[in-house]
């Protein structure tokens, strides 16, 4: 099963962008969520994960940033996924990715939790 996933900030932006990605994408179902980019524990995310997707099952998002507001959340996100069995298909740009890439390394390096080279 191929489930989409669509973010946004309370008062940031519209959906419509995300959801014309994920249609043609061919999602069969696609999840819409307005959240707080500091929210911990996005709701509908964590149903999607627990409740309707399953091992082999793929999440689509436009882009990683969609997942989680912090690199933080995102990685305890993808380590819930993981752990799960679940796939990830982000639909970003390689641009896109390498900046919030860029942020998660950054996060590591600060805490002095991994040093790159």
């Amino acid at each position: 099963m191929r489930i989409g996933y669509a973010r946004a900030d309370l008062s940031e932006q519209t959906l419509h962008f995300q959801l014309a990605r994920l249609e043609g994408a061919r999602c069969e179902h696609i999840v819409v969520e307005r959240a707080s980019t500091y929210d911990a524990s996005p709701t509908e995310l964590l149903r999607v994960l627990t409740h309707v997707l399953y091992r082999g099952d793929t999440l689509v998002v436009c882009q990683l940033d969609r997942l989680a507001g912090s690199p933080r959340q995102l990685l305890k996100t993808l380590d819930h996924m993981n752990e799960r069995g679940i796939l990830l298909e982000s639909l970003g740009t390689q641009g896109e990715e390498h900046a919030f890439k860029q942020s998660i390394r950054a996060t590591f390096e600060e805490n002095g939790s991994v040093k790159y080279h």
